[in-house]
């Protein structure tokens, strides 16, 4: 069988489980942890390096990588 997409998985949250955030003490983790995946064709994988340049170019976007969450609500939507 011949391979024919390519995976990319992601996590989001915080590691530090051992000492959660409470209403009355704002600091620790979050009780949340995200496992994301998505697919490309193998046919498509070698422009993804190029599709997130463009979007970054498009973002006006001086960083090397490209996080979802920490971009501006108005800059998500040209993402999406």
């Amino acid at each position: 069988m011949s391979v024919t997409f390519v995976t990319y998985i992601d996590e989001s949250g915080d590691t530090g489980l051992e000492q959660v955030k409470k209403p009355e003490d704002p600091k620790g983790a979050t009780e949340w942890l995200v496992l994301s995946a998505f697919l490309v064709r193998i046919a498509n994988d070698s422009k993804m390096v190029t599709w997130t340049q463009d979007v970054q170019r498009k973002l006006d976007s001086k960083r090397t990588d490209l996080h979802f969450n920490k971009l501006l609500d108005f800059k998500k939507t040209l993402v999406s």
